[in-house]
């Protein structure tokens, strides 16, 4: 019995990158007025790219590095197998690195989404099929095209002008959240 085969991972980079982010001050105290990520970018045989991307640092960084080699001549179809191994590849090494245990190993699992990410990626393209199609049906095909969210910060008073505002866009299907500054 003839079987079909799926594109084959011919490339894989690990692209850590950073840009300007606000100083917001959250519950943790203010993180830093840059962002980092760890993108992944797959190229199969086929010329397909997928992309996937992680939060920055070292330690999720040098786990899809190390992933390279369990990805590169894998079937894009036998996605689920490739994930397997990677998460599971070095886990026990997760609980004795830095002494962080847990921690290293969550990092882990954001470097494991972010490789599946890309890999489903590839699997929507190889089979011309949205991403989303591939999770189930697309959570946001209930909601009007008008549909957003809407966050007014207000300085200062002005209510009337305000609340004319408000009552237009809700009439119109955006819900709205008022935030006294």
């Amino acid at each position: 019995m003839a079987t079909q085969s799926s594109p084959v991972i011919t490339d894989m980079k690990v692209i850590p990158v950073a840009g300007h982010d606000s100083m917001l001050l959250n519950i943790g105290g203010a993180h830093n007025a840059y962002f980092t990520r760890n993108i992944v970018v797959l190229t199969d045989n086929a010329g397909h790219t997928g992309i996937g991307e992680a939060p920055g640092g070292d330690v999720i960084y040098q786990t899809l590095v190390d992933a390279i080699p369990m990805v590169l001549g894998q079937e894009v179809a036998r996605l689920n197998k490739v994930v397997q191994q990677v998460h599971k590849g070095n886990q026990a090494a997760d609980f004795d690195t830095f002494g962080k245990g847990a921690w290293t190993f969550e990092l882990r699992v954001n470097a494991v989404a972010a490789l599946e990410a890309a890999l489903l990626d590839l699997l929507g393209k190889a089979l011309n099929v949205p991403v989303c199609e591939l999770l189930g049906q697309a959570s946001n095909a209930r909601l009007l095209p008008s549909s957003v969210i809407c966050f007014i910060s207000v300085i200062g008073p002005k209510p009337i002008f305000l609340m004319w505002k408000i009552r237009r866009a809700t009439m119109s299907g955006i819900s709205c959240g008022i935030r006294k500054q």
